[in-house]
């Protein structure tokens, strides 16, 4: 079995931990949980694109990373009562200041 990465390893390491050791779902698994190909969570995981070798842009790593937050959560988003419906018992820990939400008009 392979070690769990430090949080100092870069993200797409621990997101391969994640998928491998966490979840244990196989890349088209995870791929019909989310939405994204194969070869895409491959990319991911590797840090870079394979066609282009360029570096996984921070933004679509987020994007991929709340997408895994919500199979490791096992939640379904109800866009209707605008609730997150969690099936499975969750810990949430936060840290940090959190600040208060702007009054809408």
């Amino acid at each position: 079995m392979t070690d769990k990465p430090d949080k100092s390893e870069p993200e797409h390491v621990r997101a391969r931990y994640w998928r491998e050791h966490v979840v244990k779902m196989s890349r088209p698994a995870l791929a019909e949980a989310i939405g994204y190909s194969v070869s895409t969570i491959g990319d991911m995981e590797a840090g870079m694109n394979r066609i282009t070798k360029k570096p996984i842009d921070a933004v679509a790593m987020k994007r991929y990373k709340l997408l895994c937050m919500t199979v490791g959560l096992d939640a379904e988003f109800d866009w209707d009562g605008l609730e997150m419906l969690i099936v499975e018992p969750v810990q949430l820990k936060m840290w940090g200041k959190v600040k208060p939400r702007s009054k809408r008009k």
